[in-house]
């Protein structure tokens, strides 16, 4: 959690084309993150597919649509 957090984060300072995107899933993992020190929110099935789900987005955002290298 902590490694894809920082990912977020460093996309939302240094990729333009997806900072909007690694914003929304920064808030949402910091919200979620912040919710669980004071509730046992992911024994709730719902939750933890929800959590589940920003993080396959937040670890499926490119770093930028200029690194990418495309082979054919």
């Amino acid at each position: 959690m902590g490694a894809i957090l920082v990912r977020v984060a460093q996309l939302s300072v240094e990729a333009a084309e997806t900072r909007w995107m690694a914003l929304a899933c920064a808030g949402s993992l910091s919200a979620i993150l912040f919710h669980s020190f004071f509730d046992f929110n992911l024994y709730v099935p719902a939750n933890a597919a929800v959590l589940a789900w920003i993080c396959g987005l937040s670890a499926g955002l490119p770093l930028s649509a200029r690194k990418q290298v495309v082979q054919i």
